[in-house]
């Protein structure tokens, strides 16, 4: 079947399926089974269009009329035998007889092998056809892989959270800038890393670092937060951000709650192992491992921060100076966390009880005073006084003489 204007033909591949159907129903106007019908070529095959559209129809004839065809092949054959052969009547009967059954066979063995044909042809175009899936799929399989290590790879470089918004808006191209959101802040920080750093080899100091943000890490991803930045022996966390996050503020504070617990442990475990504190040991009176950490609720713009070719995730604004600056306060205070009053005012009671008032108090960079309230307490140790050498005062070295 080929259209009349092709430049024009517009039939979408319903029609095909519309002539198949009917012609699979022609027999039962004659009260036969429906035919099977075979679409060989289409013009609408995506892979391998055709200039037409053709189709082979089978269908079962019934006995009486291949009996009718039989009996008139036979007396076709005998009448033209028993007129037009010069042999007596008995002799030209049976070879007319013999000239129906020999065309007959021949005609079903052109029937035979014609079929015959058409499967290798059918068979050949099958395996050509699975030849090209299973490439198809392994190239699939390949490029499925190779992404799988490729996100394996990337996700350990970027939070999870910001992972999956990634992966959510794959036409979106990232763009620099950022949105108005309410978020907490949480710094934290290893106490005494400078002391750390100074008695044990780099080697073993990279490892007390990784030990201590991987435990960390898990603490804020548990809390649903997200660590943004690893700032030499301290970490950035954000709560409220790049996901709204209710009740932000309790889930920071519990968060701190977990890592006392968790330093707890790992003291316990480099007790047991050895490791860090065998090495601290010898110089510090303790050898036990802590942090500091701040929290303030504030307002802060979190978006995308760098250039157009490399960029990050990131939340700036007041908000996060007045949680770095909590953080250091911890040092005057003589304590271990440090609460903004903006975070204390949105904690559920039970938390409000954990930490104790610590007044008001000025930090670096802001005019204005900030409500503290603190948890745990650490003996002040007074800062080290370096002596100072006097010229005048050492009988080693002679007067400048004037000139």
């Amino acid at each position: 079947m080929k259209p009349n204007h092709p430049e024009t033909y517009k039939e979408g591949h319903e029609c095909c399926l519309n002539r198949i159907g009917c012609l699979e129903a022609v027999p039962f106007i004659w009260g036969l089974k429906k035919a099977h019908v075979e679409h060989t070529h289409c013009i609408h095959d995506p892979i391998n269009p055709a200039n037409e559209c053709r189709y082979v129809v089978r269908f079962e004839e019934r006995w009486l009329l291949g009996a009718l065809k039989s009996v008139m092949g036979i007396l076709l054959c005998l009448f033209i035998s028993a007129y037009h052969v010069p042999l007596p009547l008995e002799a030209s009967l049976p070879i007319g007889l013999l000239v129906f059954l020999a065309f007959e066979g021949w005609r079903r063995y052109l029937e035979v092998q014609t079929l015959y044909q058409q499967d290798q042809k059918h068979i050949r175009n099958l395996i050509d056809l699975y030849d090209k899936r299973y490439m198809d799929l392994w190239k699939e399989s390949e490029e499925l892989r190779r992404l799988t290590l490729d996100n394996r790879n990337i996700s350990a470089y970027v939070p999870p959270s910001l992972l999956d918004r990634l992966r959510y808006r794959r036409e979106q191209l990232p763009r620099l800038g950022g949105s108005k959101r309410e978020a907490t802040i949480v710094f934290v920080d290893i106490r005494n890393y400078s002391t750390l750093a100074e008695r044990l080899d780099p080697e073993q100091t990279l490892n007390v670092l990784n030990e201590c943000f991987s435990a960390w890490v898990k603490d804020v991803q548990s809390h649903d937060g997200t660590v943004l930045e690893f700032l030499g022996d301290g970490m950035l966390a954000v709560f409220g951000a790049p996901n709204d996050l209710p009740g932000h503020p309790g889930q920071a504070v519990r968060c701190l709650q977990t890592m006392v617990h968790t330093m707890e442990r790992l003291n316990e475990t480099w007790s047991v192992t050895g490791g860090m504190r065998s090495s601290m040991s010898k110089y510090a009176s303790s050898s036990k491992l802590g942090f500091r950490g701040g929290v303030h609720t504030g307002t802060v713009i979190a978006g995308n921060l760098g250039s157009a070719t490399q960029m990050k995730y990131a939340v700036v604004g007041d908000t996060v100076n007045v949680a770095a600056r909590l953080e250091q306060l911890n040092k005057s205070l003589g304590t271990v966390i440090a609460v903004s009053g903006d975070t204390w005012n949105r904690l559920p009671e039970d938390l409000k009880k954990w930490v104790r008032p610590k007044g008001h108090h000025f930090v670096k960079g802001r005019d204005q005073a900030v409500d503290v309230y603190a948890y745990g307490s650490i003996p002040l140790v007074a800062p080290r006084k370096h002596r100072r050498l006097s010229l005048e005062a050492s009988p080693f070295i002679p007067p400048l003489c004037a000139t």
